[in-house]
């Protein structure tokens, strides 16, 4: 699957243990592969978001740069969806 800089997105999950008095803060990562097998993958951008009971979703538009500067180009990238606990 290709996605492109500057479109939106729409990331979904469920979750089946949180509350919506309770929600649990998520982290949405962009990684891009680091080609150092020890590293693996490399957090480019990080966007922090609340996940309630059920299905959950999230509008993310890809940015020309990453949290720390770098260009958001070429391939081998991968979206986490990470539930903190």
């Amino acid at each position: 699957e290709q996605w492109g800089v500057g479109k939106t997105y729409t990331l979904k999950w469920f979750f089946s243990s949180a509350t919506p008095q309770n929600p649990i803060q998520t982290s949405i990562v962009l990684q891009k592969a680091d080609g150092n097998v020890r590293r693996g993958f490399v957090t480019i951008a990080n966007r922090t978001v609340n996940t309630t009971m059920g299905e959950n979703q999230y509008q993310w538009t890809i940015p020309p740069t990453g949290d720390y500067g770098e260009a958001i180009s070429a391939t081998n990238y991968r979206v986490l969806v990470q539930i903190e606990h």
